[in-house]
């Protein structure tokens, strides 16, 4: 047991601490290296899977999808939370690459809000989300807070190299440390058109597999999972 804030509420706690949150990039970026350097992947790095015990003190908890070397050439159990996953990736991706997209769409995000803090309403980021969504990285050239995140000063090329990194195949996502340094970025064009002014959730991606309530069968085969269920209540016993 750990105790703490998950990373999602020490962020809104502290979105107006620019020095708090930047002390907290590096930890991230130390603790991508560590996991790195031991060929190791949490495979859900999200808000509510890292426990911030201070800025430079960083625990991860529920290790359901972690890889090992010893893992290597088997599937993935699970996928991650979407919110913080490229669009591509399957359940066949599964070796220390998996943390890499998730890592780098954390640092952006605490980089704008360090810049713009009001993002974090404007946004409604939270446990689920960090200012994008999994609607935002299948198609950032039309995403409103692609848009919004571009217009921050300072932050149009990172956010450039961020969403060429979604467009492209889960195999070309760069090295955490590589995006950092703006190496080995794909070359894919991006124009942000979309409009910042509009609602950022007008779209909707559920963050659980989607489920068919009249598939009674269906349903009891994920039994334990979270899930989302479309359906309509008919009966109540």
């Amino acid at each position: 047991w750990v105790e703490g804030p998950t990373l999602a509420a020490y962020t809104s706690d502290h979105r107006h601490d620019a020095s708090a949150l930047q002390a907290l990039r590096a930890s991230l970026r130390a603790l991508a290296a560590h996991l790195r350097k031991h060929g190791i992947a949490h495979g859900d790095i999200q808000p509510t899977n890292l426990i911030v015990r201070g800025p430079t003190d960083l625990r991860l908890i529920d290790y359901d999808g972690m890889f090992v070397p010893q893992l290597a050439g088997r599937a993935s159990a699970e996928l991650g939370q979407r919110n913080f996953q490229h669009p591509e990736r399957r359940a066949c991706h599964f070796d220390a690459n998996l943390d890499r997209f998730s890592f780098t769409l954390i640092d952006l995000a605490l980089d704008a809000i360090c810049r713009h803090p009001g993002l974090w309403e404007q946004t409604d980021s939270g446990a689920d989300a960090f200012i994008l969504r999994a609607v935002d990285f299948a198609d950032p050239a039309n995403s409103p807070a692609f848009r919004l995140l571009a217009s921050v000063p300072g932050l149009e090329p990172r956010v450039t190299h961020f969403a060429a990194s979604c467009r492209s195949p889960y195999d070309e996502v760069p090295d955490f440390e590589d995006f950092l340094a703006a190496r080995n970025i794909p070359v894919v064009p991006i124009e942000f058109s979309g409009d910042a002014s509009q609602s950022l959730r007008d779209r909707y991606v559920s963050i659980h597999d989607v489920v068919d309530a009249s598939n009674f069968a269906r349903c009891c085969t994920r039994v334990g999972d979270q899930v989302e269920l479309i359906g309509r209540i008919v009966r109540i016993v």
